[in-house]
């Protein structure tokens, strides 16, 4: 794991924080999976915006933030395929439609 995400999560609990939210432009997903063990270890929550939903759901990510065409989680033509929401259904991830919810409103208002 990189030395900054092992200083992030020191000064997390410094603040006295309870959740780590990664960045989908984080690095490789293998550093991803590294800091979410890392802060489950410490007792942190992890969610975050990811590309990559298999390994991060097989680390036990606990959240998914937003869902669709901005987000990761998704195939190229941006539809949330039912497989993926089985996926983090079945890893027990919470996802927060944001992205979904209101970019077709934004599409739409075009």
């Amino acid at each position: 794991m990189r030395e900054g995400v092992s200083r992030a999560l020191d000064l997390l609990l410094g603040f006295d924080g309870h959740f780590l939210k990664l960045n989908q432009y984080f690095g490789d997903w293998s550093d991803a999976v590294q800091a979410i063990e890392n802060a489950h270890a410490r007792g942190l929550r992890v969610t975050g915006h990811f590309a990559h939903p298999l390994p991060l759901a097989a680390a036990a990510i606990d959240g998914k933030e937003h869902a669709g065409r901005a987000a990761g989680g998704h195939r190229a033509d941006g539809v949330l395929y039912d497989d993926i929401v089985q996926l983090f259904r079945g890893a027990g991830v919470a996802v927060v439609p944001t992205i979904s919810m209101f970019g077709g409103a934004a599409v739409g208002n075009g």
